[in-house]
């Protein structure tokens, strides 16, 4: 039955990419929001650096952003649909209660950054480092994890389905009271996690041998191998 759930609720597909549109124009962000601009589509962003910027309740759409620096920006409530970021440093950015459609971040740095009650939809993390990012109580349906680091990272009370995940460090990660059902992390490094007293959040995960014994061990079994 549990080999059942766990079929059931894998996901099968890869997130679908960002529909660009077939130009895009030169532009950056701080330049539009100093015009007023809310609603911001076909941008081609590239090597901007802006520190604490204000940059809240964006609607930006068919865009791209290459080389560019966001630290400690505020996005919150932020609309983001068919994105593409590469290369970005977004640490220490407040994006809650932002959402985020068919967008892809490819080497991006999001150490530190806050995303209380976003929602990931068709989105792909590759090669990103998301050490102590919050993504308390998000929800995510259909996004694939590739390469990343989750060090730290804290992923408490999220709503998931369809996540795949592949090469990852979840070391000192929190998954408290989020179902983690459908997952497989056999390719990833699971140490010293935190869950709840029940354990519930990781029935119907697929775990390699080594890593349900560490886990056995944060309960107090004592494991012989």
């Amino acid at each position: 039955m549990v080999q059942a759930d766990h079929d059931k609720s894998a996901s099968v597909q890869e997130a679908r990419p960002p529909e660009m549109p077939p130009v895009l124009t030169p532009n950056g962000l701080s330049a539009l929001a100093q015009e007023g601009t809310v609603e911001i589509e076909g941008l081609d962003c590239r090597g901007e650096a802006i520190v604490k910027g204000a940059l809240s309740e964006l609607e930006v759409s068919g865009a791209r952003f290459r080389h560019c620096r966001y630290v400690g920006c505020d996005l919150t409530q932020s609309i983001f649909r068919d994105v593409a970021f590469e290369d970005c440093d977004l640490s220490n950015a407040v994006m809650d209660q932002a959402g985020f459609v068919r967008c892809s971040f490819a080497g991006c740095k999001l150490t530190g950054a806050s995303l209380f009650e976003d929602s990931f939809e068709d989105v792909r993390f590759k090669d990103c480092t998301l050490s102590f990012a919050s993504f308390v109580r998000s929800r995510w349906k259909h996004v694939d994890l590739l390469g990343c680091d989750l060090t730290g990272a804290d992923m408490a009370e999220m709503e998931q389905r369809f996540v795949r995940v592949s090469d990852c460090r979840f070391v000192d990660t929190s998954f408290f009271r989020t179902s983690l059902m459908g997952i497989d992390f056999t390719t990833s490094v699971l140490e010293n996690v935190s869950f709840s007293d029940s354990m519930t959040e990781f029935y119907g995960t697929k775990l390699s041998v080594y890593q349900a014994a560490s886990l056995a061990r944060l309960l107090g079994i004592i494991v012989e191998e």
